[in-house]
C-alpha cells in the first residue's frame, strides 16, 4: 500500500482496503479541519512560497482579513507593514535551519492601539524530512501584558511609599 502526501490511498495489492482508507483518512481530515477552525488561536499555514494556505477565523478576528483574501496570498503581501524584515528572515530561517521560532508578546500596532503576541512559526516537513509547510500560531497575549505591566507599576509606587 502507498500513500500520498494528503494519507489518500493511491494504490493497495488488497482492492478492499482502498475505499476505506480514503474515508478514514478523509474523516481524519474533516477532523483536523475542524479543531483548525474552533481554536481560539490564530494559526496560518504557508507553503513553500509562503502563499497562505489555511488561515482559520481565529486569525480573521486577529489580522482583520477574511480567510477568503489570504488563502493564496503570499503572507508578506497581505502583512507589509506588520511583518517587518526582521520576522521575514526568521520565518525564511525556519525553512533554512528546520527550527521553531517564538517571539513573545510581539508588540504590534493596530489603530493606534498596541497589540501584543505570542508567535510561534514552525517547520512541516514531509516523510523525505524537506520542508514543505510552515505554521504560524497566534495568541493574542495583550490582556496578560497590560495586566503584567500594571501590577509591575503599582509594585514600583508602593516601593517608593515604604
Amino acid at each position: 500500500m502507498v500513500l500520498d502526501s494528503k494519507c489518500s490511498c493511491l494504490f493497495s495489492n488488497n482492492s478492499n482496503i482502498k475505499p476505506i482508507l480514503n474515508k478514514r483518512f478523509s474523516k481524519n481530515n474533516n477532523t483536523i479541519n475542524s479543531v483548525i477552525n474552533t481554536i481560539p488561536i490564530g494559526i496560518i499555514i504557508l507553503d513553500s512560497k509562503f502563499n497562505v494556505v489555511i488561515w482559520n477565523p481565529a486569525q480573521e478576528k486577529i489580522s482583520n482579513v477574511c480567510s477568503k483574501s489570504a488563502i493564496g496570498e503570499n503572507v508578506f503581501n497581505i502583512f507589509p507593514k506588520i511583518l517587518s524584515k526582521n520576522i521575514e528572515v526568521k520565518i525564511k530561517n525556519v525553512v533554512q535551519n528546520k527550527e521553531t521560532i517564538v517571539l513573545n508578546n510581539f508588540r504590534i500596532n493596530r489603530f493606534f492601539l498596541n497589540k501584543y503576541y505570542n508567535i510561534k512559526i514552525s517547520p512541516l516537513e514531509n516523510e523525505s524530512l524537506i520542508v514543505h509547510n510552515i505554521i504560524i500560531t497566534i495568541e493574542d497575549c495583550t490582556m496578560l501584558h497590560n495586566i503584567k505591566y500594571e501590577l509591575e507599576n503599582t509594585s514600583k509606587i508602593l516601593k517608593k511609599r515604604i
